[in-house]
């Protein structure tokens, strides 16, 4: 069962972890890190990833149980922070960002803010091997329907592999930082299986879709199972909707792991 994380430990352990040479221009330095071409559109979107989160956790903040001058101070922080992955801190050197923008006095607090935001919004934590065993089975899914086409749902189909490819670039370069935007991901995925289920007579008259329906449903509960987000195996006809409304309750940090699927 993988451990747990929440969104401001993400970003710390993130800022912490950044192994780039002071020397080097911070856009160059992420490129590296996480083996992208500097502005091209996988890296914008771990960019966006990045602020995104962090405009998460200033929106969070209003929420807890803080007085107002502290809620002030960890908003100025993680303002700092965002303005490292912004063009100020992009086209400098890593020591210039890391000097005035990911210091200790903006990105200590977000240790004590952990503890708080994990009550709210909290999720796995995946090491290497649960990753990779994710992004097997995303790749696994990918090719199956690359090879099996529908003649009148198609757009559905292609609707399916690109969300399974946000997952598995989120998955793979991004990593444990985008477990949350990897579950938004595989919203997207759930929601282009109710497409297809519904337009699909459930008469055998449409082989190919019913296949694809049923594999796509089967990956859905193996790929929660693995990540600690199924207590079941894939067994009762509502499963695809209990999956849709938990990963809603999780996205909006209205629950918690354990139990999020008891179906028997």
């Amino acid at each position: 069962m993988p451990s747990i994380t929440d969104p401001a430990r993400e970003l710390s352990d993130l800022i912490r972890g950044m192994a780039i040479d002071p020397n080097v221009r911070m856009d160059r330095g992420l490129a590296t890190l996480f083996d992208v071409p500097a502005w091209s559109s996988d890296f914008y979107q771990i960019i966006f990833s990045i602020s995104s989160r962090i405009d998460e956790l200033i929106n969070l903040t209003d929420d807890l149980a803080l007085d107002d001058d502290y809620k002030i101070e960890i908003k100025d922080s993680l303002g700092e922070i965002q303005t490292a992955f912004g063009p100020s801190g992009l086209n400098n050197n890593f020591s210039h960002s890391r000097q005035l923008y990911l210091s200790a006095a903006n990105v200590s607090p977000l240790s004590a803010l952990s503890g708080l935001v994990r009550q709210m919004r909290a999720y796995p934590r995946l090491d290497a091997d649960e990753q990779q065993e994710l992004v097997t089975l995303v790749d696994e899914l990918i090719s199956w329907l690359e090879d099996h086409q529908l003649s009148e749902q198609d757009f559905i189909r292609q609707a399916l592999v690109e969300g399974l490819e946000r997952m598995a670039f989120r998955l793979e370069r991004i990593k444990w930082f985008g477990w949350g935007y990897t579950l938004e991901s595989l919203r997207e995925v759930i929601s282009a299986y109710f497409a297809l289920e519904r337009a699909t007579p459930q008469d055998g008259s449409n082989p190919p879709a019913e296949a694809m329906i049923k594999f796509v449903s089967q990956f859905v509960s193996n790929f929660l199972s693995k990540a600690g987000l199924a207590k079941d195996a894939y067994e009762t006809g509502d499963f695809m909707l209990k999956a849709y409304g938990a990963i809603q309750l999780l996205l909006a940090g209205k629950s918690t792991i354990a139990g999020l699927l008891t179906h028997g």
